[in-house]
């Protein structure tokens, strides 16, 4: 998930920032992990 781009990893930490923040982001991100593992 880590990108070796730092502009990538940057909005990425802050995409991970975002959804500690936020409760239904974080579920939301739940969902789509799961759908990945199911995939």
């Amino acid at each position: 998930m880590y990108l070796a781009d730092s502009t990538n990893f940057i909005s990425f930490k802050d995409l991970i920032d975002l959804t500690i923040g936020n409760q239904s982001n974080l579920w939301l991100t739940i969902q789509i992990f799961i759908l990945i593992i199911n995939d």
